[in-house]
């Protein structure tokens, strides 16, 4: 017996990792709640500023052609309903007076 206690380790039976030491685990944040308080931390100026790059991005990216993956312009552009008639008719006012 006093064999086996030699070759067993020695415990820590206090501090850290010891017998009176628990692991509590920490509640983990939601994304929904760590989504809300990083922009509840932000100031208006800097909500504002991130609003204006966003909407500076998502135009560069719709006149660079870099939405087609969430909107089909074919069906748009073929959809004669979506046309805007004041255009279209001084479209062809204009052709019709640049025929003579």
């Amino acid at each position: 017996a006093a064999a086996a206690a030699a070759a067993a380790p020695a415990r820590d039976e206090g501090g850290v990792g010891g017998r009176h030491s628990r692991a509590v685990p920490l509640p983990r944040k939601t994304e929904g709640e760590a989504d809300r308080e990083a922009r509840e931390a932000l100031s208006e100026e800097d909500k504002e500023a991130n609003r204006e790059e966003f909407e500076r991005l998502m135009r560069e990216r719709f006149l660079a052609g870099l939405d087609h993956e969430h909107v089909d312009y074919s069906k748009v552009d073929g959809d004669e309903t979506l046309d805007d008639l004041a255009v279209v008719d001084q479209d062809a006012q204009d052709a019709w007076f640049d025929e003579d």
